[in-house]
């Protein structure tokens, strides 16, 4: 269940840890993952030995999540002689071989055609279902595409930010409005005072002083 294989790697390493750090190297930098040696749970070569064929290896993973993520991201070793696979039971692996070749002759004929566990799913692309088959698969590849860092402009509401402006405008208008009519009231009734000699008593009543 949390098992993957990986094929065409050459038995080039002397001990199992030079061969397990390959792997986890190559799964991190290729498959662009942050894995750690804690993923794995063991690593190691299946079948027997031959000299003009490289035997496959069996990862065995801590976390099926881990293996989900690795399959998601598969696609990004196009083109590399290093290929992973599901790990299926016997039978399904032999059912599975048996349908490749009709899975090849059915894509070679321009039809959408995919193996599923032990079953091969084969539809008409000029058909409704087969279009939307088609479409569901295609955006499947481009999710497991790596995401565009592109910075995404930010644009500014200039109604708003012109609301914002003309409220500030105005409250710093009507503050320094007050402040002058207070000013100009305080100094009024200072010069009135000091000329005409006019005292205000706490009673309310004028007093008249001689100047």
């Amino acid at each position: 269940k949390k098992n993957l294989i990986l094929f065409g790697v050459n038995e080039e390493f002397n001990d199992y840890w030079e061969q397990e750090n390959f792997v986890s190297t190559f799964l991190s930098e290729k498959l662009q993952l942050n894995l750690n040696p804690t993923d794995f749970d063991s690593i190691r070569r299946i079948g027997k030995f031959r000299e003009d064929k490289a035997r496959p290896i069996l990862i065995c993973l801590t976390q099926f999540r881990t293996k989900l993520l690795i399959l998601k991201n598969i696609n990004k070793l196009k083109g590399s002689k290093i290929t992973i696979a599901e790990d299926f039971p016997k039978e399904v692996a032999e059912m599975r071989k048996t349908l490749r070749p009709k899975l090849i002759e059915a894509r070679k004929a321009g039809k959408y055609a995919i193996i599923r566990y032990n079953q091969l799913i084969i539809k008409d692309i000029s058909s409704s279902e087969g279009q939307k088959t088609t479409k569901q698969f295609k955006k499947r590849l481009l999710t497991n595409s790596p995401p565009n860092h592109r910075e995404t402009p930010v644009t500014i509401d200039k109604k708003d930010h012109f609301k914002k402006r003309n409220k500030s405008d105005i409250d710093n208008i009507s503050i320094k409005s007050k402040l002058e009519q207070f000013t100009s009231t305080r100094s009024l009734s200072k010069d009135c005072s000091l000329d005409a000699g006019v005292s205000i008593s706490r009673n309310g009543k004028s007093l008249i002083k001689n100047v």
